[in-house]
């Protein structure tokens, strides 16, 4: 399981790491999901 988001690209998985719309960094937990450190949350409650 990749550890990180660049994994995927050097796996020829995905093409290239997206920018986040909401100016964070993705990265893969222990779970094997895919988060980001964008403030998604803080922009939906305004």
């Amino acid at each position: 399981m990749p550890t990180k988001i660049e994994d995927l690209v050097q796996a020829g998985i995905i093409d290239r790491v997206s920018e986040d719309p909401y100016g964070g960094s993705f990265f893969i937990m222990k779970n094997g999901k895919v988060y980001t450190t964008g403030n998604l949350l803080k922009k939906n409650r305004r």
